[in-house]
């Protein structure tokens, strides 16, 4: 009878223990959010309606595990305006802890843009933020996660030299 009870108290411990390691193992994420770096936008065409640019970014996947982007939304934003929407969708993949350049395609309708010219007015750089969601799956689990990448850029140009200056030229009193 006594070793009936220790038989059942070894179960029972084994079960609590088991339920324990079960339940830590659901609260650690198994797939973590990648890193985003924003590299700069580059301007495709231009024509009398719309412009085309390449937002370019690094996508880092810090898990030990490769991971699949689903899809990635996103949305460029200047001066709290949408100036454009896009998605990536196909999937890539990233092997564990790699880090790739990927190019987000964008058009930006030209009256939208010419919209934002007079906020440009006054100010030595322009402050913009590329967000939205990429979507992976590692394990067979899908997550979606969030991301935001401020930058700025330059509205205007140092001051050019005089041509006299740079070619040499004295001016004659």
């Amino acid at each position: 009878m006594r070793l009936r009870r220790q038989q059942y108290g070894r179960i029972g411990l084994f079960l609590v223990f088991s339920t324990l390691l079960i339940l830590a193992a659901c609260r650690t994420p198994l797939v973590h959010k990648p890193t985003w770096r924003l590299h700069g936008i580059e301007i495709g065409s231009v024509d009398e309606t719309a412009a085309t640019l390449r937002i370019n970014v690094k996508i880092t996947n810090p898990n030990p595990v490769a991971v699949v982007v689903e899809k990635i939304t996103y949305r460029l934003i200047f001066n709290n305006a949408t100036l454009a929407r896009g998605e990536k969708a196909g999937a890539f993949a990233f092997r564990p802890y790699q880090e790739a350049g990927i190019s987000l395609p964008v058009s930006v309708d030209l009256m939208t843009l010419l919209a934002q010219l007079p906020y440009l007015r006054g100010l030595e750089e322009g402050v913009y933020h590329v967000e939205g969601e990429v979507t992976m799956k590692a394990f067979g689990i899908r997550k979606t996660f969030p991301f935001t990448e401020p930058a700025t850029f330059p509205v205007r140009a140092a001051p050019a030299e005089r041509p006299e200056a740079q070619e040499g030229h004295r001016r004659s009193p």
